[in-house]
Order: structure tokens, then C-alpha cells, then sequence
């Protein structure tokens, strides 16, 4: 079975160390999260596809279905967790009506990449193909069945003074609407009342369940259909968005203070070249101006002794050749 193409991947085994990360500071204009992506160096492979990423993300357009595409995967990844957390079937069964729609959203919002980039395009055709496209179908049009059958129920379902009421009336009106509605015949303002936000109790659950037998039953058998499901396969989603955001954020921050960004170029020969190197920790300590200094590391050339007066910038410019680096 094929699985979800990833849009960063970490290979290798080498593993930098926490306190390096926090030795030159990254921790303090990073979050934890994009921190656990840096600790895994990768091959040069994978440091040209993240530049494409990164590039792709310059432009509005692909920024902003990102920024979307986060969006619906953080709500897919609360409704799977109020669903998994709930234990009265009546509220699950509108829990999972959300999970299986707001599924449906962020897949589509996945697919919607197919003309940006070999990375974001390789997402979109997994969530594009003829078998997904045809069973987000057949989801949808059991969603428009659930929501007729959940409708039906809510009709016989009265909520008065923080109390749950079933009526097998459809047209039945709670005693409060009664009164208000006379008030309002008698040119008295009413209220608007607030919606009660009380949750049937597992009793309640059971005497709904038991008066709405065959919608509950129908329920059921379409959501069987979507047992095997891994609602969560696009969640994985989630880190990998946030820490590409995340790095774009990092740029545009340090672009205000007059801080540049490149995309660096994979040397052909072991070294470390690059000019105008900043320490863009110092941006924690909100600096309103950050020197640059130069770096040029070869295999020849690889120690160096750094001197000066305390307080000359030794650390800076070691903290500022390290994050680079990272």
C-alpha cells in the first residue's frame, strides 16, 4: 500500500546534541518543534529539496494554501482528539461526522499543490489520485446522509433550563420559546437566550439511541464502512508544515533589522565559505543592528586561533558561523 510522500525527510543516524542547539542560541528564536527538524543534519540531497521548499514559500500564493493546509490539519487533529477522548456514543456520533468532514478538507487542501514544485506536487498527486479522489466521493455523500439522520434526531432533542428533554414530536417548542413568544406579541423585549452548551449523559445517550433505533443503526453501519481508515495519516503533516512556516517567518523577522537571507550552494569540495555572516540570535535580544562578519573554513585551513578583548564579539562570531552552519 503506498504512503504519504513526506515533504521533509531526516535521514541518517547522526543526531546533534540539545545543548549544541542551545549553545548558539537557536533555542531562543526557535521553537522546540523546528529545533528537532535541525538536529538531524541531512545529506545533500535532502538540503536541495528543502531549498526548493524554502523558495516555493516566497511566493504568496503557495504561502498562503500552506498557511490553509496547517490550518485544517489542526482542526482534523482536534477532532480526532475530542472524538478518541469521548465516551458517550450520542456525542461520538457528531464528533465522528466532523472527523470524516473536516478528513475531507484537509485532503483536499493537500491535493491543491500540483503546480508548486516536485515536493509539494509529489503530496498533491498521492491526495489526487482516482481512488482517493473517488472515495472523498462516496464520504461526502454518506456526510450529507449522516447530517439528515443526526438532523432528525436534533428535532426531537429540547434543551430547557440546563436540561436535556426527547420528544418524538418534530414540531414541539420548549416552554421558554412558548412564553417568549407571547412576550414578544405583547411588545415586550426578550432576551436572546443563550445556547445551552450541556452534553447528553451516557443515560441520555441511551434513551436517544433507544427512541431513534433505525437513524442510529444507519449511523453506525456507514461509519463501519470507515473502520480501517487512518484518519490521522495527515497529521504527520502538521511539524513538517510548521517548521517550513516557521524558518519563512525566521527570514521576514530578520529582513526588518536588515538582515538578508540566501540559499547557500552545496560546496563541491569539503569546506565552509560565506560572507556577511550574521548572528541572527542576537534578533532575541531584539538588536536594531547586527555586524556581519566573513567565514572561509577549507580542509587545508581548518584551525584557527580567535583573538581579541573581552567583549570584542568572539562569541558572536563563533554563535554566528555555528547557526549558519546548522
Amino acid at each position: 500500500m503506498l504512503t504519504a510522500p513526506q515533504l521533509l525527510y531526516c535521514g541518517g543516524e547522526t543526531v546533534l546534541p540539545p545543548q549544541l542547539l542551545s549553545d548558539i542560541r537557536l533555542d531562543g528564536i526557535l521553537s522546540p518543534q523546528a529545533l528537532c527538524f535541525l538536529q538531524k543534519p541531512c545529506g545533500g540531497d535532502e538540503i536541495l529539496r528543502r531549498q526548493e521548499l524554502f523558495g516555493l514559500v516566497e511566493d504568496e500564493k503557495v504561502l498562503g494554501r500552506l498557511k490553509i493546509c496547517l490550518s485544517n490539519l489542526l482542526k482534523l487533529e482536534r477532532s480526532l482528539m475530542l472524538w478518541h477522548s469521548e465516551k458517550v456514543p450520542l456525542n461520538s456520533y457528531y464528533l465522528y461526522s466532523d472527523v470524516l468532514s473536516d478528513y475531507v478538507n484537509v485532503c483536499e487542501s493537500l491535493s491543491a499543490f500540483e503546480d508548486c514544485g516536485q515536493s509539494l506536487s509529489e503530496v498533491s498527486e498521492y491526495f489526487l489520485s482516482d481512488e482517493r479522489r473517488r472515495f472523498f466521493s462516496e464520504i461526502k455523500t454518506d456526510l450529507g446522509r449522516i447530517s439528515e439522520l443526526l438532523g432528525k434526531i436534533n428535532s426531537g432533542l429540547l434543551s430547557f433550563s440546563s436540561k436535556n428533554w426527547i420528544t418524538p414530536d418534530r414540531g414541539a417548542v420548549i416552554e421558554s420559546d412558548k412564553i417568549a413568544s407571547v412576550a414578544q406579541k405583547l411588545g415586550f423585549t426578550v432576551p436572546v437566550r443563550k445556547k445551552s452548551d450541556t452534553k447528553p449523559d451516557i443515560t441520555f445517550s441511551d434513551a436517544v439511541c433507544r427512541l431513534y433505533f433505525a437513524e442510529i443503526g444507519e449511523i453506525g453501519s456507514i461509519f463501519r464502512k470507515y473502520a480501517s481508515v487512518d484518519f490521522n495519516e495527515p497529521t504527520g503533516y502538521i511539524p513538517q508544515i510548521r517548521f517550513i512556516l516557521e524558518i519563512y517567518e525566521l527570514t521576514r523577522k530578520a529582513e526588518k533589522i536588515g538582515v538578508p537571507h540566501c540559499i547557500a550552494e552545496i560546496s563541491p569540495v569539503p569546506g565552509y565559505f560565506a560572507a556577511d555572516v550574521y548572528d541572527i540570535s542576537l534578533m532575541a535580544k531584539e538588536c536594531e543592528r547586527i555586524i556581519p562578519n566573513d567565514v572561509d573554513f577549507t580542509e587545508t585551513n581548518r584551525f584557527f586561533f580567535l583573538t581579541g578583548a573581552n567583549g570584542g564579539g568572539k562569541t558572536t562570531y563563533l554563535r554566528a558561523v555555528g547557526i549558519n552552519l546548522v
